[in-house]
């Protein structure tokens, strides 16, 4: 053995070492062939290989032949080669049974010892059940090494086959009584398995067991010192944790169960000593037992005190983990851990980022509707001085908690603000659309919320969220900076000063395109609202942007500048300030807000739904698609008509635009926006009509109106004397889509998917009456938006019942507002017990935009 060893480290590549063992793997095969009285030795030699990783199978029988030999030593080889080179899946460890049974009761307690420990470890189903009798029988010894390794193989034989529980129940009133801790802890083991398998086990350890079970864990605290179990000065404390979490189990859900521990558990959570990791681990135990058991609430307070004295331990582990314990019992007694909630706080400032990370998680849970102020105050420092890592959790949590938790609208914009100054760039979308609708709901907010947010952007201009929530504020009230001023000593500005700072904002370095459509769209309403002084530097500005290099930015300047061609009357109406939103209902546990006088219809001045549509950072999946998303009255027609299944766009860079942040986007922009779950198309929340017949008191055809004048470089898609059929100026309808020819069918057609951009449409027919399990499905996709689409590409993959063959497009690039059908072939094994479906992808290319879309069709007619 040795020698193999030397060589082995000797070898310089691989290939060497393969080669030396080869060698020696045939020199053993030799040995056991002519069998050799060196077995042990070559079965260890073997043992050696299978550690370097070489295969071998082979000599597994071996292994079996020294188990049934009479030698202590050839058994203790074969044991520990059975135990290494087999598992309780292998049917050659069937061969080794009898030996094992008979070696169970064998007078040597060695030799039973390596049976015993040789069946906990590997001993299969069968084995188990043949080996059951001989393991009942030897829970009776009086020999206490046999005894807890058959306590153990008790244990493993109810893992195994829960069916033989019963025979072991009466035997352990007998094990509780015996001295050897080994045993005890033993059988603790074996009681906490059988409480796993059925409750009846349960209710007898309570009734049977529960003092005796009581009154060892009671001795093991009050004993003096044993040299024999003593550990840090606490005795055995591996059987006081076992036992504790045995009283868990007995006294989850039993109040009478849980009244008869509660002395023993006062005086371990009182008198152990948490100077060290040995009594810091059965106070945890301790812990974790009194506040899962019906207890006392003084014993819970004594629990909860337990936990913040390790909070002012040196040790991180141990502070980490007192804090990820107060995170589990915060919901069962949360004003006892609100008494340590400056402690709490004080770990905010540790260098350990993960003791800093369960500290946030723990002030998370303690928020409430009465202590919100105090807390979001303290959040709101960490945030000042947070690391990168932790700026989007926090802010997006502490975004959750001023929703949920807020006291008033106007603690609650106050906050909001103070979140988008600090962090606006990770403040979600939807989060700033319940701020928006906060705003525009809630008359007497108005005047302090624009003056405020102008104050901040004169200060800070990097983070987004705030330039685009500003920018929407001022374009909206933006003549309250002029002639009105709140309480708290804002001061009036002027025209000049309110667009000079918009246009600083255009121009800044750090704003985004997304950013820069909000300005821009605040100039044109700002036209309307700050008068003449400045209506020719507004339009100047937009006039810039005409010759932009982005398109939507390009696009949406040659529109707004059209107003200009209008009668002021007419450019005043139409950009009147957007009325607010429709009150939803509310939802349960939504506090109202009474802090500000208004009246009782406007309570609840955001949606109910925007916790929905917020992302729950303490939900389960933070990740899951959002309840509920406000939609105008024209969306929700579009869905009554068609009702298709929500699609699934995978395209990357993709953003939320039908959110309440379109507010005040009056043109749709360019690029297609990503859909929403459950929405047909991504259209603005807040409709504002633009254009003639659209506004009660407009002509229908306005005088001198001219059309937008080309801008250099930009090739129209549709010759501007042409519109596309049945669209209005500025977003007017399109036209019905063109539907298919009438088709004899009797089965009805179905919209498969749509979104702003395409529409595909199935209709049926079945060719052949005699054979109803085919059916020819015909596809037309039609574009619906106002540029071309091209490279598409349709895939359909079927359920295992269903087989689709798709005949090629005729044409892959569609027209804006044409149409292109698809002949589809299904062939449906399950003819009337199962209906079709349909997993469609789809991929095409618009706008030099690639898409990639996903989506489930299973709203065929039953029929075929």
């Amino acid at each position: 053995m040795r020698d193999l060893i030397r060589h082995v480290r000797e070898c310089k590549t691989s290939a060497e070492e393969r080669e030396v063992l080869s060698k020696e793997a045939a020199l053993i095969r030799t040995a056991f062939s002519k069998g050799s009285e060196n077995r042990p030795r070559n079965i260890a030699k073997l043992l050696y290989m299978n550690m370097l990783g070489h295969p071998t199978h082979w000599g597994q029988m071996e292994c079996v032949k020294s188990v049934a030999t009479a030698g202590f030593t050839d058994k203790r080889i074969g044991y520990l080669g059975l135990n290494i080179l087999l598992d309780e899946n292998q049917e050659v460890l069937m061969l080794a049974t009898h030996s094992m049974k008979t070696d169970l009761l064998h007078a040597n307690q060695y030799i039973a010892g390596l049976a015993l420990s040789t069946m906990g470890n590997i001993a299969s189903e069968q084995i188990c059940r043949d080996c059951a009798p001989e393991i009942e029988q030897l829970l009776s010894s009086p020999n206490p090494y046999i005894q807890k390794k058959a306590v153990l193989c008790a244990v493993k034989i109810v893992r195994k086959t829960p069916d033989l529980a019963d025979q072991f129940k009466g035997k352990i009133k007998d094990l509780l009584n015996e001295k050897d801790h080994a045993v005890l802890i033993s059988t603790i083991t074996l009681m906490i398995e059988l409480c796993k398998i059925s409750d009846e086990f349960r209710d007898f350890f309570r009734q049977k067991l529960l003092i005796t079970v009581i009154k060892i864990l009671k001795n093991l605290a009050t004993a003096g010192y044993a040299p024999e179990y003593d550990v840090g000065a606490i005795t055995d404390p591996f059987l006081q944790v076992r036992i504790l979490g045995l009283l868990r189990i007995l006294g989850t859900g039993d109040a009478t169960a849980s009244e008869r521990m509660n002395e023993v558990l006062a005086q371990i959570a009182t008198n152990t000593d948490p100077g060290r990791n040995v009594g810091n681990s059965i106070l945890y135990e301790c812990v974790n037992t009194i506040m899962s058991i019906e207890c006392e609430t003084e014993l819970r307070v004594i629990a909860i005190n337990t936990l913040a004295k390790f909070l002012s331990n040196k040790d991180n582990n141990i502070r980490y983990v007192a804090l990820f314990t107060f995170c589990k019992v915060v919901d069962k007694d949360t004003e006892a851990v609100q008494r340590h909630k400056s402690t709490i706080l004080a770990c905010l400032k540790d260098p350990d980022v993960s003791i800093k990370r369960r500290a946030l998680h723990l002030l998370y849970a303690l928020v409430n509707s009465s202590n919100v102020k105090g807390l979001v105050k303290e959040l709101l420092d960490f945030l000042v001085v947070a690391d990168l890592e932790f700026r989007a959790e926090t802010t997006a949590k502490l975004c959750y908690l001023a929703d949920k938790y807020s006291p008033s609208n106007r603690w609650y914009f106050d906050t909001m603000l103070r979140i988008l100054t600090l962090s606006g760039d990770h403040v979600p979308d939807d989060v700033r659309a319940s701020l928006i609708n906060t705003i525009s709901r809630d008359e007497g907010l108005h005047v302090y919320a624009v003056h405020r947010i102008y104050s901040e952007l004169s200060q800070e201009l990097s983070q987004q969220g705030l330039n685009q929530v500003g920018a929407w504020c001022i374009g909206e009230f933006g003549d309250y900076l002029l002639n009105k001023v709140p309480d708290e000593g804002a001061v009036q500005t002027t025209p000049e000063n309110i667009v000079a700072l918009l246009y600083k904002l255009l121009n800044t370095v750090t704003t985004t395109t997304e950013s820069k459509k909000f300005v821009l769209t605040a100039l044109l309403k700002l036209s309307a609202r700050l008068g003449s002084s400045t209506d020719q530097q507004i339009k100047n500005i937009i006039a810039s942007y005409q010759a932009n290099t982005n398109l939507d930015l390009q696009q949406r300047a040659g529109e707004y500048l059209q107003f200009w061609n209008w009668d002021p009357s007419i450019r005043s109406q139409l950009l009147a300030r957007i009325p607010p939103l429709p009150l939803q209902q509310s939802q349960e546990g939504q506090e109202a807000r009474s802090s500000i006088n208004i009246p009782k219809e406007v309570v609840s001045t955001r949606p109910a739904s925007v916790p929905g549509t917020l992302i729950d950072p303490f939900a389960s999946d933070p990740f899951a698609p959002p309840s509920t998303v406000p939609v105008s009255s024209a969306q929700e027609l579009t869905q009554i008509l068609t009702n298709p299944a929500p699609p699934v766009e995978v395209q990357p860079g993709s953003f939320s635009a039908a959110s309440i942040m379109s507010l005040f986007e009056t043109i749709q922009p360019t690029p297609a926006p990503a859909m929403i779950p459950g929405l047909v198309s991504p259209m603005t929340p807040f409709p504002t009509p633009i254009g003639p017949g659209l506004v009660p008191g407009l002509p229908a055809t306005i005088p001198g109106l001219s059309p937008m004048p080309a801008i250099p470089g930009l090739t129209p898609i549709l010759p501007a004397a042409s519109p596309l059929p049945g669209l209005g100026v500025f977003g007017a309808p399109l036209a019905p889509l063109p539907q298919p020819a009438a088709d004899p069918s009797p089965f009805p057609a179905m919209v498969a998917f749509q979104n702003n951009e395409i529409q595909i449409l199935f209709s049926f027919k079945k060719p052949n009456p005699a054979a109803l399990q085919y059916t020819l499905i015909t596809a037309t996709i039609s574009n619906i938006s106002l540029y071309p689409i091209a490279e598409i590409l349709l895939q359909a993959a079927p359920p295992k019942h269903v087989k689709y063959n798709i005949d090629p497009l005729p044409d892959n690039t569609i027209q804006a507002g044409g149409s292109v059908n698809l002949a589809i072939k299904a062939s449906n094994a399950a003819q009337g017990q199962k209906p079709l479906m349909m997993k469609i992808r789809l991929s095409y290319s618009i706008n030099n935009t690639k898409r990639e879309l996903e989506h489930v069709c299973k709203d065929f007619p039953s029929e075929i």
